[in-house]
C-alpha cells in the first residue's frame, strides 16, 4: 500500500496545498496543544484536544505529501490517522494508540463524560506531543518550503 495506490482506490485525491494552509493547519495543532494543558478544563476536554491536534498534524503532513481525503468520505479521520504510516512514518502502534484516542474522545464527547482520570491526560498530552513533534519535523525536513522558520516551532508544551 501506499499514498499512490490509496489515490488509485479513490480514498484520497490529489490537493496542491500552499505554505499559508500548512502554516494555518500547524497553528491548529499549536493552540490544541496548548489548550490541552489549562489546569481548569475538565480532563474530557484535554483528551480532546490531543486528538485534534493529532488529526491536524495527519492532515497536514498529508497535504505536505499532495494529497488529501475527499470532502465527505466516511471514515475521513480514519485515512488521515492511517495515512501517517506513508508519511511521516509512524508505526502500526502508534497509529492504534491514535485511533484508541479518537474513541475515548468520542465516548468522553458523546456518551460518558467524566471517565478521563488525571493521569490519563498527562499520558496523552506527553503522546500527542511526542507525536505531534515527529510529524512537524517530518514535514521541515521532506517540505522545507512549507515552514515557515520561525513558526510552528516543535518545542513540546509551547505550541507546535
Amino acid at each position: 500500500m501506499s499514498l499512490e495506490s490509496w489515490r488509485d482506490a479513490q480514498l484520497l485525491v490529489e490537493h496542491e496545498t500552499s505554505r499559508q494552509e500548512i502554516t494555518e493547519l500547524l497553528e491548529i495543532v499549536s493552540t490544541d496543544l496548548r489548550d490541552a494543558h489549562i489546569e481548569e478544563l475538565s480532563p474530557d476536554r484535554p483528551l480532546a484536544c490531543c486528538y485534534g491536534a493529532l488529526l491536524t498534524a495527519a492532515r497536514a503532513a498529508l497535504r505536505a505529501s499532495g494529497y488529501r481525503v475527499p470532502k465527505g468520505t466516511p471514515s475521513h479521520y480514519y485515512y488521515a490517522i492511517q495515512s501517517l504510516q506513508f508519511t511521516a512514518g509512524l508505526d502500526s502502534r502508534v497509529l492504534r494508540q491514535i485511533e484508541s484516542l479518537g474513541k475515548k474522545r468520542a465516548t468522553a464527547d458523546y456518551a460518558r463524560m467524566r471517565e478521563v482520570s488525571e493521569s490519563m491526560v498527562g499520558e496523552t498530552l506527553a503522546f500527542a506531543e511526542e507525536h505531534c513533534a515527529h510529524i512537524i519535523d517530518w514535514i521541515r525536513v521532506k517540505y522545507p518550503a512549507l515552514i515557515k522558520d520561525s513558526s510552528c516551532s516543535s518545542n513540546k508544551g509551547t505550541g507546535t
